[in-house]
């Protein structure tokens, strides 16, 4: 009896955190479980398709003027679009190794540096 007095906030936020998760987990089973099923085994019904249909016809009922396009308003409009130059275009393979790497792996160092030196000039 001596413990539950001395401890006796310890055990009422525990019974407090307890009912926390116990309602939210009430709460998450309650509004996850779907009232359909995600997957079913009904085959398409005649009206979605007739929906289908309705609405394929109803595109193509559609007239588009082109007359928009000889307007002089249409016609003065300014393209303010930017140009994307050309760039080089790179390596066929770009993870391939270099034909000028050696066999063994190591590096290949510009001619102007030496090999052995950190500042690249030679000894």
């Amino acid at each position: 009896m001596e413990y539950l007095r001395t401890h006796k906030n310890f055990w009422i936020g525990l019974i407090v955190c307890l009912l926390i998760v116990g309602a939210l987990w009430w709460w998450w089973q309650g509004s996850s479980a779907p009232s359909t099923p995600l997957s079913s085994t009904a085959t398409v019904s005649g009206t979605s398709g007739s929906n289908l249909l309705t609405a394929l016809s109803n595109l193509q009922a559609v007239k588009l003027d082109d007359a928009i396009f000889s307007n002089p308003e249409f016609q003065s409009l300014t393209d303010f679009g930017i140009t994307i130059p050309i760039e080089p275009v790179g390596r066929i393979d770009p993870f391939a190794p270099l034909p000028s790497t050696p066999a063994s792996g190591g590096a290949v160092l510009p001619s102007n540096i030496q090999s052995g030196t950190a500042s690249g000039k030679g000894k």
